[in-house]
């Protein structure tokens, strides 16, 4: 079973989660949508005082019809997309409730959704992208834009073959996401230099990680996620972008390395820089 709270904002931006999940086809999968408000604190601007009982009655009354609006649309585009979901509602920070829901649910993965605009300003100022970046103890599923074809989806899968890496490989099989038409296993390397004073080292260690790149593509490929391997020269977060773009991925795939709150502050690490500057979907995986 796969376990997955999807965060549902009143502006829609959720949508091209919704449309993910159903094209990725995660095994057994159990959703829960979770739409949060953050609680209006109701104040009389000359004397500060807390307004009337029967006014705050009334904001709540209209809060929970608001609620009930947008998690009825949403259960219509669940349904729209062949997928059941229970629903849910709640007060306080976005990023928060959901990080929490997620936890005592044991979730596996929480999706949301941002504008397809710059991942700067849509996701990493964005305080609910940026707190579940930062804070979650789940892989994060960042819906952009839905598929770009009904015949299954094309995704890259980053790698820098490290332990944690695999790890992350690890997790992507046993999630078994059925609907990965073709998974590009991808490494960026340095340029190699012809005569350069390590031009030895740098042939071998190009070979070593070509054998581990063909071996891990045939892991996802026996596993039911087909796969090639492919090797680019350049700084890994371009190569990414420049891979996703050429093979019109519809879904990039890093590991989110950091595992305590200061390593996830230290915005230099590939996963976060690919999750705050790519305009693909982006699915963070933490094992």
């Amino acid at each position: 079973m796969t376990k997955v709270i999807l965060g549902v904002d009143p502006a829609g931006q959720y949508s091209p989660a919704v449309d993910l999940l159903a094209a990725l086809r995660f095994a057994d999968l159990d959703l829960e949508l979770l739409h949060v408000e953050e609680p209006h604190y109701a104040v009389d601007d000359s004397a500060m005082l807390p307004m009337s009982p029967e006014w705050t009655a009334e904001v709540e009354s209209a809060r929970r019809e608001s609620a009930e609006r947008i998690l009825a649309s949403a259960q219509a585009k669940i349904v729209a997309a062949g997928l059941s979901a229970r629903a849910r509602t709640s007060l306080g920070s976005p990023a928060r409730v959901l990080i929490d829901r997620a936890d005592v649910e044991q979730a596996d993965l929480i999706a949301v959704g941002s504008g397809n605009q710059s991942g700067l300003a849509q996701l990493f100022l964005g305080s609910v992208g940026r707190g579940l970046a930062l804070g979650a103890h789940q892989s994060i599923l960042v819906g952009r834009e839905s598929p770009k074809s009904s015949g299954g989806l094309t995704a890259v899968f980053a790698t820098d073959h490290s332990e944690y890496a695999d790890k992350c490989a690890d997790l992507l099989i046993r999630l078994r996401p059925s609907g990965l038409r073709h998974l590009v296993v991808l490494t960026a390397t340095t340029a190699l230099e012809p005569g350069h004073a390590f031009e030895h080292v740098m042939v071998e260690h190009r070979r070593v990680t070509t054998e581990k790149l063909d071996a891990l593509a045939a892991r996802f490929t026996a596993s039911g996620l087909p796969a090639e391997a492919m090797l680019r020269e350049g700084a890994a977060v371009p190569t990414i972008e420049t891979v996703a773009s050429h093979v019109q991925a519809d879904l990039v795939i890093v590991g989110a390395r950091g595992q305590g709150f200061f390593e996830r502050v230290l915005i230099g690490s590939t996963s976060l820089q690919v999750m705050v500057s790519t305009r693909e979907n982006v699915l963070m995986l933490r094992p």
